[in-house]
């Protein structure tokens, strides 16, 4: 199991933070590992510490900047994606999983505005 309760939270942090990297340059590779994994991942949004929860939303907002940036063959439902992200976030007390949330989602906002602009 990639996140287990055994794991500091720290190294937990660490491992998302370079998902962050990889799932920016390396899109299609960090897909097929996090659909495998989705659970897992979906869990770090509900975890206790609020600097894995902000860490995992800012994972999210790569993902899906680095899936819009490189428009790779792979499934990603885009839309559906963050609005589950952005109800967790308005639900969420701590300020630093929003303040990690809002920078990941601001990954996306170019990215989502020119794929709507060219897709007409």
């Amino acid at each position: 199991m990639l996140f287990s309760t055994g794991v500091r939270v720290s190294i937990q942090v660490l491992v998302v933070s370079c998902f962050c990297s990889i799932g920016r340059n390396m899109p299609a590779e960090v897909h097929s590992y996090f659909v495998e994994h989705v659970t897992q991942f979906m869990d770090l949004l509900k975890h206790n510490d609020p600097l894995l929860r902000g860490q995992s939303y800012y994972f999210i907002g790569c993902l899906v900047s680095g899936y819009l940036h490189h428009r790779p063959a792979m499934d990603l439902n885009v839309f559906d994606l963050l609005s589950g992200v952005l109800l967790t976030i308005m639900q969420d007390e701590s300020a630093i999983a929003a303040k990690m949330a809002c920078e990941g989602l601001a990954l996306t906002v170019d990215r989502l505005l020119e794929s709507f602009v060219y897709s007409q």
